[in-house]
């Protein structure tokens, strides 16, 4: 037992009040520590929440260095004019062309006269052809057609027809505005596939001269003497 002054023992009472405000003070710090930490989580908590929707709202919105577009798309059309990203460099459109090959038997042409269907050179038939030697002889056999500068090939196989006689050798040459793009001289048993450069050109002159082996002169054609442009086909 605790002693009173004097060496005189504590009266029981005193201790136990003593008792009781030590328990009261232990009660009242264990609230407010309770109290002081609800308000952090809750500060915290609310921190958390504002945090989460400013980062919402930021990926929401349109990034100031990636601009949305405005106005139409780009077309991906085959006639889209090619530009240059150069600075000083002047803008050209391209050359517009056709997405399928087209056969100039299926085209009416502009001047001269030749047959268009089938005929058969160095023992192939073609079907879509064009065929020269059949108009007066006192001139190179040719025609011509205008392509409108849409087109950049001129696709064909060259070759007397196999009725042609021996001893006549064909020269087969194609003009693309007065310019000749294509010479070949063949005879009877001989073809060349042609594949030519007409971009951007207006007319095109298939010209055929039929003549004797070993002289460039013209030579009037026999009933089996022609010129075959096999399929040909412009694209």
């Amino acid at each position: 037992m605790p002693l009173a002054p004097h060496g005189a023992p504590m009266p029981l009472e005193r201790n136990q009040e003593t008792a009781r405000d030590s328990s009261a003070t232990k009660a009242a710090v264990i609230t407010a520590i309770a109290t002081v930490t609800a308000a952090v989580i809750a500060a915290t908590g609310a921190f958390a929440t504002g945090l989460l929707q400013v980062q919402s709202s930021t990926s929401q919105s349109p990034s100031p260095t990636s601009p949305q577009s405005i106005g139409p798309t780009a077309s991906t059309s085959s006639h889209a004019v090619a530009t240059s990203e150069a600075p000083g460099n002047t803008i050209k459109p391209s050359i517009e062309s056709k997405s399928t090959a087209v056969y100039l038997s299926d085209l009416q042409s502009v001047e001269g006269e030749a047959k268009a269907g089938e005929s058969k050179a160095n023992a192939k038939t073609y079907k879509n052809s064009i065929i020269l030697g059949y108009n007066d002889c006192s001139e190179d056999f040719q025609v011509g057609y205008n392509l409108d500068r849409k087109y950049r090939h001129l696709q064909a196989t060259i070759s007397p027809a196999d009725t042609t006689r021996s001893g006549i050798g064909i020269r087969f040459m194609a003009f693309l505005d007065g310019k000749n793009i294509a010479d070949h001289d063949l005879v009877v048993g001989q073809a060349k596939r042609l594949d030519v450069d007409v971009e951007g050109g207006l007319r095109l002159v298939l010209l055929s001269r039929i003549h004797k082996v070993g002289s460039d002169y013209q030579t009037c054609p026999s009933d089996g003497d022609r010129a075959v442009w096999g399929d040909a086909q412009i694209s």
